[in-house]
């Protein structure tokens, strides 16, 4: 066993379309002779997280703080909460040797800190998505599009307009929905 920590244990984040937080993890070193450890980010959020070193070198019975970003989408396809964890892991010298045609295999020693956006939907908030299935070349385009109120209250006066472009982004032509309200979860 290696003997190395990690904290936090966890980071909870509010979810905020576009937004860039900065934050750090702290890597412990408690053996007496010195550690090399890889850093990655896994799970929902590792594209989404950028760390400032991937591999850190830490002296016996020392500690380290790494700096990260989480830059945020506009958005995430579910609610509820988005996770993902930055690992830091040492294999050991034994993990893969081929020899003779005989593998030899290790365990990974690894600890990692979770990482938890919290997304939300309060109040007034309307989710669109617009479908449009692959074509051939010069055939009818058909779409869907959709509106759905998942916010936790009605919206009044709801309509969706689309507009359609060329490749040459010339204007051909407006779709418009009917106005209509919306009630909680209703599309």
């Amino acid at each position: 066993a290696f003997g190395f920590a990690i904290a936090p244990g966890k980071t909870l984040i509010d979810f905020t379309p576009y937004s860039v937080t900065r934050h750090e993890i702290s890597l412990f070193n408690t053996e007496q002779q010195a550690l090399t450890l890889s850093l990655e980010a896994v799970g929902d959020l590792a594209p989404y997280i950028y760390l400032s070193q991937q591999q850190v070198t830490l002296a016996p019975d020392t500690s380290l703080t790494v700096p990260y970003t989480l830059h945020l989408p506009v958005g995430f396809p579910q609610t509820g909460s988005v996770t993902g964890m930055i690992i830091a892991h040492r294999a050991p010298a034994s993990s893969f040797i081929p020899s003779n045609n005989n593998v030899r295999l290790g365990a990974v020693a690894g600890v990692g800190s979770l990482i938890q956006v919290n997304v939300p939907h309060h109040g007034r908030t309307l989710l669109a998505t617009l479908a449009i299935p692959p074509v051939g070349p010069y055939q009818p385009v058909e779409f869907i599009a959709q509106a759905q109120n998942v916010g936790d209250e009605t919206l009044g006066d709801v309509r969706m307009d689309v507009a359609i472009y060329d490749l040459d982004e010339q204007l051909l032509a407006k779709v418009s929905s009917e106005e209509r309200s919306l009630h909680i979860n209703e599309r």
